[in-house]
């Protein structure tokens, strides 16, 4: 991300050690180190004294359903106290993991919130309360550069698959920067959806005839494309460029 935007705006990143915010710095980026315990809050935490001259900020500080909720409510306490009153443009990197695996169509509203993951929901839920003005990102599957599909054990080869390539997700945070978006909840998730099978045979370049998608998960970044008259530059998984 960082990479992606440095050519059109001053990039300021945190980090979570000294190796990564060196080879950082080594690339021009500026970059400094921040931790977060998940143990219990310490406050006041020391407030990132960069933030309240940024025009935008991304968060990407990691959170998944595996996690306690108690640790995700430390963390991102402790995001907050860093932070502070921050009032301008605010991403949060969320997950399609908030959604169970039903097998149907989903977009961002047409499930009860009993029925979304309890401990990513309620981080989308916290950070909301503290920056109303929070534009939440649902994530599809990362893939692109070195995350390549086929590298993995794969289970459940007809199931469709709900993956984005990273320069899409660049490119779509880059157009919410541009118009100026806010308060808004989307799924970001490569429109076609073949089965893991058919990715598999791409990558691979296999001759065998793959599994087709049967009923399963998917989910719909319509409500995206239409809001931002957003096109994908990767709408298909199958060609995923591979390094």
């Amino acid at each position: 991300m960082a990479h992606h935007l440095q050519h059109r705006y001053q990039i300021n990143v945190t980090v979570t050690s000294e190796e990564k915010s060196n080879t950082l710095l080594a690339e021009g980026i500026p970059a400094s180190v921040a931790r977060f315990a998940d143990d219990k809050v310490y406050t006041p935490t020391a407030a990132w004294a960069e933030a309240a001259q940024q025009d935008a900020i991304i968060i990407t500080v990691p959170f998944s359903k595996s996690t306690p909720t108690e640790q995700l409510n430390n963390r991102f306490h402790h995001l907050h106290h860093f932070l502070g009153a921050y009032n301008k443009q605010l991403f949060l990197m969320s997950s399609i993991g908030v959604y169970p695996q039903v097998p149907q169509l989903i977009t961002e509203n047409s499930l009860p919130e009993a029925m979304l993951t309890a401990n990513i929901l309620a981080v989308e839920k916290l950070v909301r309360s503290f920056y109303p003005q929070v534009n939440i990102l649902r994530l599809g599957g990362l893939m692109g550069d070195n995350r390549v599909f086929s590298k993995y054990q794969v289970t459940g080869l007809d199931q469709p698959v709900n993956h984005v390539h990273y320069q899409d997700i660049c490119l779509a945070v880059e157009k919410m920067i541009q118009q100026q978006t806010t308060a808004q909840t989307y799924n970001i998730v490569a429109p076609l959806h073949p089965s893991k099978d058919e990715v598999m045979h791409c990558q691979q370049q296999l001759t065998s005839t793959p599994a087709l998608p049967v009923a399963g998960r998917i989910i719909s970044a319509d409500a995206f494309v239409k809001d931002l008259d957003f096109q994908y530059t990767y709408p298909d998984p199958r060609l995923f460029p591979i390094q």
